[in-house]
């Protein structure tokens, strides 16, 4: 039988020095001969405490398990044809699930995903999100034609995608991170969340050797998240897409450290919250 282990401490996410954030846990105190699953929670600076995180079982013999911190999500933006040619597949070969952001305006055009690709992705498990009707800047959007232009943005592009998928978008990625307290307050009225996450882009210039440097840096600084973030993933396709076969590469670098448990690939709902 495996035996559950809730720790009664707390690894304090320290919010201006993450890379100096460890826990780690002596079993020497535990009554041997048992297998166990350490549980914790990480409680960052201003008192919030994350989902529980489980280390692998292991044995109760003197030694030490380290809790892996670093938790990504995989989302793509803007719709590019590649998501479904090349990313789906890919993330799909190593056991991911990507977030595509679309625009729905953009849906059908040349280079694009269409409706029936939309559809697709959703069945084999991907999350569909709002990047906007028309990816435009939506604080400069408030500022310039007012609240009613915004609103129009959400709740248009919300009910192509409930009308195209049968279900409404949870979450809404704004264009150009940009966004402020008005617009998500317009957000959340529309009945979506707004995906607020730190994002590293991958571009023309990445390669395997650069991601898999990035992701290094990442697990060093744990405790930390960060999204993902891809446009183009296959050349000539997408804003700054990536060259042949880099995509697939990466997913291969991401895929050695999951297993090393260095890091975790979490869902929509988990890491952005329901």
């Amino acid at each position: 039988m495996v035996k559950k282990f809730c720790s009664p401490a707390y690894a304090y996410a320290e919010w201006r020095e993450p890379a100096r954030q460890r826990f780690w846990f002596d079993v020497k105190d535990l009554p041997q001969g048992a297998e166990y699953a350490l549980e914790v929670r990480a409680v960052n600076c201003w008192g919030k405490a994350s989902a529980p995180l489980r280390s692998k079982l292991w044995k109760g013999l003197p030694g030490y398990a380290e809790v892996a911190w670093t938790e990504v999500v995989l989302t793509f933006d803007d719709a590019s044809k590649g998501h479904i040619a090349v990313a789906a597949p890919a993330m799909e070969k190593y056991g991911f699930k990507g977030v595509f952001n679309i625009i729905t305006d953009k849906i059908g055009r040349p280079g694009h995903l269409t409706w029936d690709d939309v559809r697709e992705l959703k069945k084999r498990g991907h999350v569909i999100c709002s990047h906007g009707k028309s990816h435009v800047d939506m604080v400069k959007l408030a500022k310039e034609k007012g609240d009613a232009a915004v609103m129009a943005e959400f709740t248009e592009s919300m009910a192509a995608i409930e009308k195209e998928t049968g279900e409404k978008p949870k979450y809404f990625c704004p264009p150009f991170v940009s966004y402020d307290e008005g617009t998500e307050r317009m957000c959340a009225k529309a009945g979506m969340k707004l995906m607020p996450a730190p994002r590293k882009g991958f571009h023309s210039c990445d390669t395997r050797e650069s991601f898999a440097k990035y992701l290094d840096s990442l697990i060093a600084k744990r405790p930390v998240k960060m999204d993902l973030l891809f446009h183009g993933v296959m050349p000539e396709n997408g804003w700054e897409p990536l060259g042949e076969g880099v995509f697939e590469a990466c997913m291969q670098e991401l895929k050695k450290r999951v297993d090393q448990g260095s890091i975790l690939v979490r869902d929509a709902e988990t890491f952005f919250g329901k």
